[in-house]
């Protein structure tokens, strides 16, 4: 239809259609040849047209100017079929959530990036366990991250479905959970999420196998900081000299101290309060 028309045009068929492939490409060639014809002032002709793949373009074969060109009859042995509105209204109540309004409430509820959305709306059984593990983690955003990073990961390792994930997800949910609460660091948690896959064990009996609790107590790391700082003189007077990069070896000789458990962020203020103060 021309831009800014409401009504429609004509109608064409296309015959010789074998495969969604050639349905694309007939698809994408019709709207070419009929914008085409539109945009030179034509007329669409209602027709039947062949699709020839070889030659990647529809050529007519009939024109059908009226609808008794297709010889509508009805069928004697079918009656005619009429659907209560109260019917339609049930099945339409009973039906899970189509894709089109999952993609939706994840872009405007979660407010998810398009990729994500992609990732867990292209399979259902994906999509469910997602649901599961935002309900446990309570951060959708987190959430989705580990899914569409690594849980997909390790589904593609292990040629399975998520169906036959190993983890499931209230404990990988209680996992990034303890994750947001800064009791386990984003890179510990990794380390943790393969010791449950190679384990099957829940993710605090994990965090404890491996000791990755993370510190975040201010008073320990406080005295730690200090310590640092008391034993460092020469990164804390480049520090003080202006060369911020000498912050980060401060802070990365905190991280040996405590063999990486400190919560970074708590030791980064820490080191500022006592360098700056």
């Amino acid at each position: 239809r021309p831009i800014g028309s409401t009504e429609l045009g004509d109608k064409v068929e296309i015959k010789n259609l074998n495969s969604f492939k050639m349905v694309q490409r007939a698809l994408e060639y019709e709207q070419r040849r009929q914008a085409a014809i539109l945009s030179a002032g034509g007329h669409v002709t209602q027709e039947t047209r062949l699709w020839n793949d070889e030659k990647g373009e529809t050529a007519s074969m009939r024109s059908k100017e009226d609808a008794h060109d297709y010889r509508y009859f009805p069928e004697p042995d079918l009656p005619p079929l009429y659907v209560e509105q109260a019917l339609i209204d049930e099945i339409q109540r009973s039906m899970p959530e189509l894709p089109d309004a999952r993609r939706a409430r994840y872009r405007d509820e979660f407010g998810l990036p398009e990729y994500d959305i992609g990732v867990l709306t292209a399979d259902h059984a994906l999509g469910e366990y997602f649901e599961q593990l935002t309900a446990h983690a309570g951060d959708p955003k987190e959430s989705s991250n580990w899914v569409t990073n690594e849980v997909q990961r390790a589904l593609n390792e292990s040629h399975t479905t998520i169906s036959d994930f190993a983890i499931p997800a209230m404990e990988l949910g209680a996992l990034i959970a303890m994750q947001i609460a800064d009791k386990v660091s984003r890179q510990a948690a990794k380390k943790v999420f393969q010791h449950m896959l190679d384990e099957g064990v829940s993710a605090t009996d994990a965090i404890a196998a491996l000791g990755l609790e993370q510190i975040s107590d201010e008073s320990a790391l406080r005295e730690i900081a200090q310590q640092v700082i008391a034993d460092n003189d020469r990164p804390v007077a480049d520090y003080r000299a202006g060369k911020t990069k000498a912050l980060h070896a401060l802070k990365g000789l905190c991280m040996k101290a405590t063999r990486g458990k400190a919560n970074p962020q708590v030791v980064e203020r820490l080191l500022l309060e006592l360098l700056d103060g």
